[in-house]
């Protein structure tokens, strides 16, 4: 079964790159998260950034010591990735068709990328990232808290924008993991960074 990203979001992505990565750039608010993967994982694990974005992250884990490969479907987030971290590799790559061996990776680092994810199509998602997962690989996985799924259009960066987006609870969230495949070792929430609604933070083993 092989899904596509919605155009609009790829859209939206390629056309606020720019100004997406110079709002976020100095973001603080998931660096325990993103410590606590690391601390969870051995120096030089292969990992995978999966929506990673203008490369913020991926340029945390490579100078933590981990060999890392980070995917994104929008083309002007991978060029800005590539001029923030040329040592690391990035690949435009949709999360539906994972192109990575079995038990590849040590580790998937997932923050704000499966919330642009369907809810019909989670499973399917978690499922394949458990497939390239190694045994007991670790996935750190940071979704918005809320109540299904929508469409928003606004104006940001003095664009007009869309964007698509999935809510979760806490228990849905935790369902999924275990439907997929993985056991829960640690949860916790991030309070509304920025006024916004609250982050859902779960660290799990591939079972």
């Amino acid at each position: 079964m092989a899904y596509r990203y919605n155009k609009n979001l790829l859209k939206t992505y390629n056309q606020i790159a720019t100004d997406f990565y110079h709002e976020i750039k100095n973001d603080t608010w998931a660096d325990p998260s993103l410590k606590l993967f690391i601390k969870s994982l051995s120096r030089k694990s292969y990992v995978l950034d999966l929506g990673c974005g203008s490369g913020i992250d991926a340029k945390k884990m490579s100078k933590a010591g981990f060999r890392v490969i980070g995917i994104d479907i929008s083309t002007s987030m991978i060029k800005i990735s590539k001029r923030l971290v040329p040592k690391v590799k990035f690949k435009i790559m949709d999360i539906y068709n994972l192109k990575f061996k079995d038990k590849t990776f040590d580790g998937i680092f997932a923050k704000a990328s499966l919330l642009h994810v369907p809810k019909k199509r989670q499973l399917y998602v978690l499922k394949n990232l458990n497939r390239v997962l190694k045994p007991s690989g670790k996935i750190m996985i940071l979704v918005k808290e809320g109540r299904g799924e929508r469409s928003v259009v606004g104006k940001e960066y003095g664009k007009p924008i869309k964007r698509f987006f999935s809510f979760f609870s806490e228990k849905e969230t935790r369902r999924n993991l275990n439907n997929a495949g993985f056991k829960e070792l640690k949860f916790y929430k991030v309070k509304k960074p920025y006024g916004h609604r609250s982050w859902l933070v779960f660290l799990a083993e591939k079972i």
